[in-house]
């Protein structure tokens, strides 16, 4: 059987955790994220829980203020949309 347990609030995000992050701060759903990251809808969701967990945040927008005041996510850090969701070449 495997753990359901979530993080304790303060541990490090992985590399990966921050890629979600920086796109849920982007505005990104969670579909348009997994796209994004070619990744399942409930990896993205279970990488979300995590992230929550960790930052001890109430949500998505929490989380992303956390984020930006601990200095998890810079300014610079966050993709335009424009970066993001236009395919190369268009």
């Amino acid at each position: 059987m495997t753990s359901t347990r979530r993080p304790p609030a303060g541990t490090p995000l992985t590399h990966r955790e921050r890629q979600v992050l920086r796109q849920a701060a982007n505005g990104l759903t969670d579909e348009a994220i997994a796209r994004h990251l070619g990744l399942s809808f409930s990896t993205i969701k279970t990488h979300l829980r995590r992230i929550y967990s960790k930052l001890d945040a109430q949500g998505r927008t929490h989380a992303v203020a956390l984020a930006y005041e601990r200095g998890i996510l810079l300014p610079a850090s966050v993709p335009r949309p424009s970066d993001v969701s236009a395919p190369e070449g268009r």
